[in-house]
């Protein structure tokens, strides 16, 4: 997950800018639930300077949620919690796969790393080349 930050000169020194830098990552890593991975960019207008620290926390957390990066994605869980399953399933078995890292090990860091829709995309991909 990347997270950019754009802290105009108007907000203040050097200074002021740095420690509304600090605070907006150290908000950003102790947020719970993480946001979906992505990439972000963090504006902040004049008046962010004279904010205390909860009241950034707040706008950080409202705007992150207008934006829609703390809702759950219902299909990736269930498709993890589907590979999850059929690993544990499979666990004594020999692999037919003909890849290292196995097709289903790479389906659940795809669908982790890049989301439900290009993660299952990349995965059948595998598969298709697989042919287990």
């Amino acid at each position: 997950m990347a997270v950019a930050y754009a802290i105009s000169r108007k907000v203040g020194n050097a200074v002021v800018r740095n420690r509304i830098r600090r605070r907006l990552r150290a908000l950003f890593d102790e947020l719970d639930p993480q946001p979906q991975p992505g990439k972000y960019l963090i504006r902040c207008g004049n008046e962010t300077g004279k904010l205390s620290y909860e009241e950034l926390q707040h706008h950080l957390l409202e705007s992150l949620d207008r934006a829609g990066a703390l809702r759950g994605d219902v299909r990736r869980s269930a498709l993890l919690k589907g590979l999850a399953l059929f690993q544990r399933l499979s666990a004594g078995r020999v692999s037919a796969c003909r890849f290292y890292p196995s097709c289903s090990n790479y389906a659940l860091e795809a669908i982790q790393i890049h989301g439900a829709g290009r993660g299952s995309a990349l995965a059948l991909r595998r598969l298709s080349r697989c042919r287990p």
